[in-house]
């Protein structure tokens, strides 16, 4: 499996054991959805971030769409607060692959659909795109000789010194 379906099935079930409520992956609107509470994870993009020396930082951003059936708004808050907080610790559960996780907005449906209640959270999970066989990189200092045999490489041996003749 990529690193990617890893982080999505793992914060599918980490939500749900910090929770109680059924997860799923995909996206699915109000009129599709029989089990309360519940919440959906949709992946929406992915893109790198290369950090120097080699480290490279995939960035998966995701919509979580959460739904749950209650006569009290204060009901539906406290859903969005622990979907929420189980995604801000989702990290320290798995520093193994995640570095980092950014929860950019929250928002309920405040009341409109009641007795139903929609949470929205976009979120972006920071995590090492790298398979782990990424060895450091080694820089190899060649000298290189005109055809007189004069060097080319300066003292440094990472520069070169011109002129250059290519035949």
């Amino acid at each position: 499996m990529s690193r990617r379906t890893i982080i999505i099935t793992d914060l599918i079930k980490y939500i749900q054991a910090e929770t109680g409520s059924t997860g799923h992956r995909g996206l699915r609107f109000l009129h599709e959805i029989t089990n309360f509470p519940s919440f959906y994870v949709h992946a929406t993009a992915e893109r790198r971030q290369h950090v120097g020396a080699g480290v490279i930082y995939g960035v998966l951003s995701m919509a979580i769409r959460g739904y749950a059936w209650s006569d009290n708004i204060d009901d539906v808050d406290t859903y969005c607060r622990e979907i929420e907080t189980a995604v801000q610790t989702f990290r320290d559960a798995n520093r193994q692959i995640i570095e980092d996780v950014y929860v950019n907005s929250v928002s309920t449906d405040e009341g409109l659909l009641e007795p139903y209640g929609v949470v929205d959270l976009q979120v972006d999970i920071i995590y090492d795109a790298q398979d782990g066989t990424n060895q450091p990189i080694q820089i190899i200092n060649y000298e290189l000789q005109d055809s007189v045999g004069n060097s080319l490489t300066s003292p440094d041996g990472l520069s070169l010194q011109l002129p250059l003749e290519f035949k």
